[in-house]
Order: structure tokens, then C-alpha cells, then sequence
């Protein structure tokens, strides 16, 4: 299992990708960070599709 491990570039517990990134250790705040500019950005978009659906109803 070592060697699987290292072949992927593993080198603590745990290794997690998150988002395309790669958190060696548990980082609580790496974690957070990451955790909390995802839901930003969904809640941003969410909003944006709302402003949109609204203009649309506007239209009509």
C-alpha cells in the first residue's frame, strides 16, 4: 500500500481533492476556506439566476 500511495504522491492521512486541490493532512482551515468559497460562489450564481428569471418576468 506504500508504494500505491507513493506512486500517487501521498504522503499523509488523509489525503483529500477537493475542487482539483489536493489537502495532505487534515487542514481544518484549508478545508473551510475551500468549503466556504464554494457556497459563495453557488450563493452568488443562485442569486444571479434570480435577478435573470426576474428581468424575463419583466418582459412578459
Amino acid at each position: 500500500h506504500r508504494e500505491i500511495a507513493k506512486g500517487f504522491g501521498v504522503s499523509a492521512t488523509p489525503t483529500l481533492v477537493i475542487d482539483g486541490q489536493i489537502i495532505q493532512g487534515f487542514n481544518q482551515k484549508k478545508l473551510a476556506d475551500i468549503i466556504n468559497t464554494k457556497m459563495n460562489s453557488l450563493s452568488e450564481n443562485k442569486a444571479k439566476v434570480s435577478r435573470g428569471n426576474a428581468r424575463d418576468l419583466e418582459k412578459i
